[in-house]
């Protein structure tokens, strides 16, 4: 299936154990979001797709958290982006919960 083209029908055939695929590169949300993972039968929704770290890094897509400049609420804003990128057990729930990946890796001195 390596040549199929990217979002075509014939490339989704490997979301389902028919489709007989080894593996599919992509980003963090790939598999809860484009490879069938609602639809029963399916290899997602079965919870069958593993994920690990590629042999390079790249950036497509991803969450952001954003404040408006000027905000009435800075610390209530200050105090939500710290829970959400600071906190180890917060980024636990969401990789757990969400299948998402974090970014908490820690600093070395």
């Amino acid at each position: 299936m390596a040549e199929d083209e990217l979002w075509s029908d014939d490339w989704k055939k490997g979301f389902y154990p028919e489709g007989k695929v080894f593996c599919y590169f992509g980003t963090a949300w790939l598999v809860n979001f484009s490879m069938a993972a609602d639809t029963e039968g399916s290899i997602g929704y079965e919870g069958g797709w593993g994920a690990t770290e590629g042999p390079q890094g790249f950036f497509w897509g991803g969450t952001w958290i954003c404040a408006a400049e000027g905000t009435d609420n800075a610390s209530l804003v200050k105090d939500i982006m710290y829970q959400m990128t600071c906190k180890e057990d917060v980024m636990t729930e969401i990789v757990k919960d969400d299948d998402d990946f974090v970014n908490n890796k820690p600093r070395t001195q």
